[in-house]
């Protein structure tokens, strides 16, 4: 199937591309290629995904590849490529009508794993008992470790909650496996897993370490890998938050640009989250008039920049809708220049690790001499 697929791909095209032109388009050596038309080897599953994305537009031929795989490792390279793609159907099809006919024990472990973790990212299934389910799977290998470690890492991201801060538990795992992945023998997997770190690594040095600088390194990282687009996206995402406190412009266009990505590549969700919430709450903080019919954003505007009742009263019918969290508290704050409200904001920003957003309340203190002083005291203490 593989061979007969590139073999017809390159009789299209005549004298445009031969086996010489396709090495370098793919980066996959002539000698490779010529085994893998020849019939005579499994070739590995990162020289496939390239050899695709040099001959096809879309992933339909690797997927139907996929289901030719023999080796284990080339199994476990293409769930995780299914997974990124957040093609969850194609996922469970995989898994079902090959991966579950191997008999390599290792790689039906990998497969619970992806099952597991396709269900809480299709279904929105609760944070905690993914993890007591992710947790219960013991480890077939070094990199199915790795592989736990980062999904734990990614559910702690996404965990709100007051009674503990996940953002330093999503650091401090992100940070012990870092040097683990560079020693990862599959070359996809090794990728893949780069890419989940310094997707989290930008996410860690933004919002815990409050280090901007930092974090735009790690995201452009992610902008140079082929792997997937949700972390250029998301990339792009974070570089725009990185310039919240400085750079209007920027911070408009990157985002603009991470919904570009998501849009072009069928992550209309996350698309829809930047330009419904985050383009009005950037507006409103450089003092922008929102032009949405996001309340929120226009709370925000008003309360630090226009009419104060109507940022009450916008406030009061945001949070009567969607609840009380530590956006809300500070816009509050703000509409009835209440210190202890945005002290109450500010303490919440820590107590779930974002040191980031936490200069937002922070900022607004300094009007008020002894909360102002307690504030920078305990922020000192947390991110430094």
């Amino acid at each position: 199937m593989i061979s007969k697929d590139i073999e017809t791909v390159l009789d299209n095209l005549g004298n445009k591309m031969d086996i010489k032109e396709l090495s370098t388009c793919s980066g996959v050596p002539e000698a490779t290629i010529r085994r893998i038309l020849n019939q005579k080897v499994e070739t590995s599953f990162i020289n496939l995904f390239n050899l695709s994305n040099c001959l096809f537009e879309r992933d339909s031929k690797l997927f139907n590849w996929c289901y030719v795989l023999e080796l284990p490792g080339n199994m476990k390279a293409a769930m995780e490529f299914m997974f990124l793609k957040k093609e969850f159907g194609q996922l469970r099809n995989f898994i079902d009508n090959r991966v579950m006919k191997s008999n390599n024990k290792s790689v039906k472990k990998w497969a619970r794993i992806y099952l597991i973790i396709s269900e809480y990212e299709e279904y929105s299934k609760d944070h905690f008992e993914t993890l007591k389910r992710i947790r219960e799977i013991s480890y077939s290998d070094k990199e199915s470790e790795i592989l736990l470690k980062l999904i734990e890492a990614n559910i702690f991201y996404r965990i709100v909650s007051d009674s503990s801060a996940y953002l330093h538990e999503m650091t401090r795992i992100v940070n012990e496996v870092q040097d683990q992945v560079q020693h990862i023998k599959d070359k996809f997997l090794q990728e893949a897993f780069l890419c989940r770190v310094n997707d989290l690594q930008g996410k860690s040095y933004l919002y815990v370490k409050s280090n901007a600088e930092k974090a735009r390194e790690y995201a452009e990282k992610n902008l140079r890998q082929n792997i997937c687009q949700l972390f250029k996206g998301n990339s792009l995402y974070i570089i725009g938050r990185s310039y919240n406190f400085s750079d209007y412009k920027n911070t408009r266009e990157y985002a603009i640009q991470a919904i570009n990505v998501y849009r072009e590549n069928g992550y209309s969700y996350f698309a829809d989250e930047v330009e419904t919430y985050f383009l009005p709450f950037v507006d409103a903080h450089f003092g922008e008039k929102v032009d949405s019919s996001d309340i929120e954003g226009k709370a925000h505007y008003e309360s630090k920049w226009g009419d104060k009742q109507k940022g009450q009263k916008y406030i009061n019918e945001a949070i009567d809708e969607r609840g009380e969290c530590m956006f809300t508290l500070y816009y509050k704050g703000l509409a009835f220049d209440d210190p202890e409200i945005l002290f109450k904001s500010f303490s919440q920003f820590l107590q779930i690790g974002d040191n980031y957003y936490a200069q937002l309340p922070l900022e607004a203190l300094k009007k008020f001499e002894t909360y102002s002083r307690m504030a920078e005291i305990m922020y000192k203490q947390f991110v430094n």
